[in-house]
C-alpha cells in the first residue's frame, strides 16, 4: 500500500487513532540510513509534513526521532499500541460498570 492509499484509509477513521512514524528511513529502510548513498533527510521531512497536513484530526501522529529500522521506533510503536488498548479497555470497563 503506498502512502496516499494509507492516508486515504486513515481518513476513513471514525474514532481516535494513533499513527507512529519515524522521522528517517521512510522510503527505502536500510539504504537510506545516515551515511548511506540514498540518505536524504529532506525527503523524509517532506513525507512526515505531508502526513501532518493530510491526516484527519481523529488521527494523532506520533513522530519518533529515529530511523524506521531503529529498535527504538519499534518499541515506541508497541508502547503507543499498548496505551491505546489500555485506554480503550478502561473506557469499556467504565461503560459496562466493571
Amino acid at each position: 500500500m503506498d502512502t496516499r492509499a494509507r492516508i486515504n484509509k486513515m481518513k476513513e477513521v471514525r474514532a481516535t487513532a494513533l499513527m507512529c512514524t519515524p522521522t528517517y528511513g521512510l522510503r527505502m529502510a536500510e539504504v537510506d540510513k545516515e551515511g548511506g548513498d540514498l540518505f536524504e533527510p529532506g525527503i523524509d521531512y517532506f513525507l512526515v509534513d505531508t502526513l501532518k497536513r493530510l491526516l484527519p484530526p481523529e488521527v494523532s501522529l506520533k513522530e519518533v526521532e529515529c530511523h524506521i529500522s531503529d529498535p527504538k521506533f519499534a518499541q515506541l510503536a508497541v508502547e503507543g499500541r499498548d496505551e491505546m488498548i489500555s485506554s480503550h479497555w478502561t473506557q469499556l470497563n467504565g461503560i459496562a460498570g466493571i
